[in-house]
């Protein structure tokens, strides 16, 4: 449904995206991860058309944006971290300002929005001022006002920053009701909240894509095994990812110790099997020394960890 091509952005000299690539598929809900400064905020700008790229390609329904860029506007809705909201409309009085702005028929447009208020919650605040309400109430107001329009892809951007525990859990209950038939994209720092709600991650790191995956934790027989070799046995990864269980194998960090240059690689293995023995056999054929092998939890937190590493 949405594919990102080769997208890179520079701010002077600073590289925010550097060639850019992945693909969204439709209903999918994706969590956006990395660091302070590693080009989220500034890829999700450019989805959302708030920001344009210096090069590279997106398409919807494979669909080039820049051809059609007014029906590209109908398909994607953006809640920043702070939406812009106009503190001394009430609830209603904004919501209405934001649907005569999507242009929605006059006609749908009472029933349109009281569908959005009942389902963001806001009907028994929709006459009060924005301005009284609390900042949970307020990121509600801000997924609201996306909702107008009935856009097919939403982009969160650290939704739940700054709210309390029972704010956080309703925001995301909310964002996986609209999960049912919205394509969704959420950035956030709080991983434990990606792994509850999304079911596909991306991970940038210092403007690279560095890894993208599915999360599916009740999925059985998946492990990753953490392997250790010295950094000049690279090449071993040709041979190791046409293993049948082999999914994936992903170069983590680099590590030096007593004078090695040791290189970390993490081998998504699925099946029933006993990866390590395989993994075992085929490195001393090939007179390659094991430093560490291990097998480890698959979780973001460690994955997000090991790939983000100095």
């Amino acid at each position: 449904m949405i594919e990102i091509c080769n997208i890179t952005k520079k701010y002077s000299r600073h590289i925010a995206l550097d060639n850019v690539s992945f693909t969204i598929k439709k209903n999918a809900v994706v969590g956006l991860l990395g660091q302070n400064g590693a080009g989220k905020t500034t890829l999700m700008d450019i989805m959302a058309g708030c920001n344009k790229a210096d090069s590279g390609k997106i398409f919807i329904h494979n669909t080039l944006i820049t051809d059609k860029p007014g029906e590209y506007k109908n398909y994607i809705a953006y809640v920043p971290e702070h939406p812009p909201l106009y503190s001394d409309m009430t609830v209603l009085e904004y919501i209405n300002f934001v649907a005569e702005l999507k242009a929605v028929l006059k006609a749908d447009r009472k029933a349109h929005i009281q569908e959005i208020l009942t389902l963001t919650g806001l009907e028994k605040v929709a006459k009060r001022l924005i301005r009284n309400l609390s900042k949970g109430y307020k990121q509600r107001i801000g997924i609201a006002q996306a909702l107008i329009g009935n856009a097919e892809i939403l982009i969160f951007d650290e939704p739940t920053v700054g709210l309390d525990p029972k704010q956080i859990h309703d925001i995301l209950e909310l964002i996986k009701k609209l999960s049912h038939n919205k394509t969704i994209i959420i950035s956030s720092h709080r991983l434990y909240e990606i792994q509850e709600i999304c079911n596909e991650y991306i991970i940038l790191h210092k403007g690279v894509l560095k890894h993208s995956g599915q999360i599916n934790p009740t999925q059985q027989g998946n492990c990753i095994i953490e392997l250790l070799i010295d950094n000049k046995d690279i090449s071993i990864i040709d041979k190791i990812s046409p293993i049948q269980f082999v999914n994936k194998v992903r170069k983590s960090n680099v590590s030096f110790i007593n004078g090695l240059e040791l290189r970390t690689l993490l081998i998504d293995c699925s099946g029933d099997c006993f990866p390590e023995k395989t993994l075992n056999v085929l490195l001393h054929s090939n007179d390659i020394t094991i430093y560490g092998l291990r097998r480890i939890k698959e979780d973001i937190e460690h994955i997000f960890l090991e790939l983000t590493k100095e």
